[in-house]
C-alpha cells in the first residue's frame, strides 16, 4: 500500500490559548443556548462571540473547541500556525 504524497497531513500545530480540557464545560453549557462563559473564555473569537443566547450553537461541539481555544489577536484573526513555514518532507 502506498501512501498519496499529494494528501494534506492530518496535523496542525495551531497555537493554543486554552486547555482544551478546562472549556468542555463551557461547551457544553453553550450546547443548551447558555453562552455566557464560553464568550468569557474566548474574547476574540468573532464566530463565538456571535453566538446567540437562547439558541443552540450552528457549530459541531468539536468545532466550538477548535474556535475556542485557538491563539487570536485582538481582530480575531488566528495566529500564524507552528509549522506554517516549514516544508513537508
Amino acid at each position: 500500500m502506498s501512501i498519496n504524497s499529494n494528501l494534506p497531513s492530518f496535523h496542525t500545530f495551531d497555537p493554543i490559548v486554552n486547555d482544551p480540557l478546562d472549556i468542555i464545560p463551557a461547551i457544553l453549557t453553550s450546547l443548551g443556548g447558555d453562552h455566557k462563559e464560553l464568550k468569557k473564555a474566548s474574547p476574540h473569537s468573532i464566530d463565538i462571540q456571535n453566538l446567540k443566547e437562547g439558541s443552540e450553537p450552528i457549530f459541531a461541539p468539536a468545532t466550538i473547541l477548535y474556535l475556542s481555544i485557538g491563539e487570536l489577536d485582538s481582530e480575531g484573526r488566528r495566529a500564524d500556525s507552528i509549522d506554517s513555514s516549514s516544508g513537508k518532507e
